[in-house]
């Protein structure tokens, strides 16, 4: 059902046929009076057209009653000044927003305009408005904090100081301004007149205030007693006050202290300025019940960008099971819960922002889905005019790269991770036979380079079960024995390995071969004191250092076929005759999953010690990243900041500059580009690469290699048929969702 002034212009326009000097105007109080102003030459009886309003009326369901119904002659109409009324088509009140059944003009100012709202006051919205907007500061963006709570006002009382500044203070409020404005037809106000800078320190960007009032007073009241915010509206104050701050103060996102309930100043904040909503409710029935209704009427008229956060937390099992069960009676499409932990710290605060990091981290998910929507605008505008399909048509390689996973690397650089635990063999991508590496390491005063021999036991593995199988109680001598046989895989690659192994029969004189003396520029030395010895003194010193072993043993099936019991007996045995006491050789291990869970028994004792090869967020990413044909790619993505100015301005650039400048913050941007940010578009939604990192964990029998083979398959098909409402990704969610399912 449209909206009913609407529908009764229509029928009054198309049963009197009016002329084109002619016009109907019909004005809907807001109690629900239907009052109709009629301009014509024509002979309407006034009895015959509330015959027909009434009518009209009688087929709806609301309660609607006929009020004014004035008819005047052209000639009159001129004569006493009665104009039609100028309707604002974006003004939208909650009995608007009631009955729409049409979606709205999508609001095009480039500005982000986000309204914090709540049902009910108290939840800590305004808080939660000023730390998002720190946090928006800090990653460089400038910010106007406009005060729309009218009837209670906080923010001329937050910022005191900076408000009554003599020099960069306000003159008066933005009521007071809009009072003069539209009230009494001033032009002697100026909205410079109606904020002040925070000037904030540490930060890049910077945070503005537009206070509804600077002082409470008696004039204060009457003013928005006064005030209609659809009058304000009709005279279009708004859009001149975001567009000057915009050009003038080059604010990048406008932030609305919203009136809570339902009242006229909400809903102007929520349905008409605003193109985006952040909702902050206390978790309880009366917050949720009219949160609700809320949201019922955003979705009403079509507006889906929203995230909805849950305030004052309490961080106990507890209470986020409480608040996560009152979320889940919210009428969203959004999944996640977004926690705004209960913290003293805030009640207890009379200086805001609060700059801790242990607070901003508490609103850090509002303020990144804010700077993500800025990000999703910036992509559509890149992968327009077909730049889409020639990136997708040479966007992966041909075959695949294997990565090293996180949890590989851990367990080759951590000496608490003795285990390896893996389902596939491709996880162990990076573990090969031999490495050489080097390291920085704490020797003394100095911190000396270092170098750490790793050997796999990959083609000697009856050898290995051989020497473990053995019942001999000299642990020292079965280590030396692995030792002997796994470093041959060093072929020459270790000078100081002796000549003549069959004289090594201890670890001591493995050790001894691991030690060196090293001089110069190997050497960081620092004197008693901690402050760095001269080049000239430090070529002076020697120092020895030991360089380390470590020795990867594959434990697979055939080794505890027989005598398992004793197999484990003495890898405890080696862990702790070396790694506890020898941290120069390590002793790890790498046993299949499956081999794991054959034998829970005799591994539970290690469990402490061992990593498993869970696919992480990071390797997720890493994996897309290296399987991207670079040559016809990466030109279009790296420097996401550069490309977005060429876009706008038609500028050139270098390709190989680009290139050599590739930092990790433009393989974010990248992956973005591919998988887009987040699942929704519009909404607040949880990432795609975390949606693709639960999906690999919850299904554990899935490679993670296979993922390519998807992403191929959804490129091919957004290429012969684009996916309209994934504008800023390459690889829509849907198809990408459906590909996943089908595996």
């Amino acid at each position: 059902m449209g909206r009913i002034w609407k529908d009764l212009e229509a029928v009054i326009q198309n049963r009197y046929q009016l002329k084109e000097n002619e016009w109907v105007q019909v004005i809907v109080s807001k109690r629900g009076k239907i009052h109709v102003t009629v301009v014509t030459d024509s002979d309407i009886k006034r009895a015959d057209l509330k015959k027909l309003l009434e009518k009209e009326v009688e087929k709806r369901d609301e309660n609607y009653q006929i009020g004014f119904v004035n008819i005047y002659s052209v000639e009159q109409a001129e004569e006493l000044h009665i104009e039609k009324i100028r309707k604002r088509d974006d003004y939208l009140s909650w009995s608007d927003a009631l009955y729409a059944d049409d979606i709205p003009k999508e609001n095009k100012t480039e500005t982000q305009v986000i309204s914090f709202y709540s049902y009910k006051g108290g939840v800590g919205r305004t808080i939660a408005l000023i730390e998002t907007a720190y946090n928006l500061a800090a990653a460089g963006k400038r910010v106007m904090l406009l005060d729309l709570d009218v009837e209670a006002p906080s923010l001329h009382n937050i910022f005191y100081d900076k408000v009554n500044d003599e020099i960069s203070g306000v003159k008066y409020g933005t009521i007071e301004y809009l009072y003069r404005k539209v009230i009494q037809g001033s032009e002697d106000v100026r909205i410079n007149d109606i904020f002040c800078s925070l000037q904030l320190k540490n930060v890049s960007g910077e945070i503005f205030v537009m206070p509804a009032l600077k002082t409470m007073n008696k004039d204060y009241l009457y003013q928005i007693e006064r005030l209609q915010t659809q009058q304000i509206q009709e005279e279009d104050v708004f859009s001149k006050i975001f567009a000057y701050v915009q050009k003038e103060l080059n604010v990048d996102i406008i932030l609305l202290d919203t009136r809570a309930g339902f009242n006229q100043w909400g809903s102007l904040s929520l349905l008409t300025l605003s193109n985006q909503v952040i909702f902050i409710a206390y978790p309880n029935n009366e917050n949720i019940e009219g949160l609700n209704m809320a949201l019922q009427l955003m979705q009403n008229i079509g507006k889906k960008r929203y995230a909805v956060a849950m305030s004052k937390v309490v961080a106990t099992e507890e209470g986020v099971v409480k608040a996560r069960s009152l979320f889940q009676k919210l009428n969203v499409a959004q999944k996640d819960l977004i926690p705004i932990y209960y913290k003293q710290e805030i009640a207890l605060s009379n200086r805001y922002p609060i700059e801790s990091e242990d607070i901003l981290g508490a609103y850090k998910e509002l303020s990144d889905y804010i700077l993500n929507n800025e990000k999703i605008e910036r992509n559509k505008k890149l992968l327009m005019n077909g730049m889409k399909k020639q990136l997708l048509d040479h966007m992966f390689i041909e075959g695949e790269h294997l990565i090293r996973l996180l949890a590989v690397e851990q367990f080759l650089n951590q000496d608490a991770n003795m285990f390896l635990k893996y389902r596939y063999k491709e996880e162990l991508y990076g573990i090969s036979n031999s490495q050489i590496r080097k390291s920085i390491k704490k020797r003394g005063n100095a911190y000396v380079l270092t170098t750490i021999y790793s050997v796999a036991s990959d083609e000697k593995g009856r050898e290995c079960t051989e020497i473990l199988k053995s019942e001999n109680n000299d642990i020292e001598s079965i280590g030396v024995k692995l030792i002997l046989l796994l470093t041959r895989n060093l072929n020459g690659q270790a000078t100081w390995w002796a000549k003549n192994q069959s004289e090594i029969t201890t670890a001591s004189q493995v050790i001894d071969m691991l030690t060196h003396t090293v001089r110069g520029r190997s050497v960081l030395a620092f004197s008693k004191k901690g402050e760095p010895v001269s080049r000239v003194e430090k070529d002076k010193q020697e120092y020895k250092t030991t360089d380390e072993l470590r020795l990867m043993i594959n434990i697979k099936e055939e080794m505890l076929k027989e005598n398992a019991d004793q197999v484990i007996e003495n890898i405890r045995g080696l862990i702790s005759f070396f790694n506890k006491d020898r941290e120069e050789i390590q002793f790890n291990f790498i046993v299949q999953e499956q081999v794991w869970e054959k034998y829970p028994e005799l591994f539970s004792v290690f469990k402490g010690n061992t990593i498993e090869t869970n696919v992480t967020i990071r390797d997720i990413k890493k994996f897309i990243i290296v399987n991207i044909d670079e040559k016809t790619f990466l030109p279009f993505t790296q420097n996401i900041n550069t490309l977005h100015q060429v876009i706008e301005n038609g500028s050139e650039y270098n390709i190989e500059q680009l290139l050599d400048d590739m930092e990790d913050e433009d393989y974010e941007e990248i992956i973005d580009l591919i998988l887009g940010i987040r699942k929704d578009v519009k909404m607040y939604s949880e990432s795609v690469v975390k949606y693709l990192y639960r999906f690999l964990q919850e299904h554990k029998e899935e490679k993670y290699s296979n993922l390519l083979k998807i992403l191929k398959r959804v490129a091919k098909r957004e290429i012969e048929n684009p996916d309209e409402h994934y504008p800023d990704r390459l690889i829509s969610f849907s198809r990408l969702q459906q590909e996943l399912e089908r595996a």
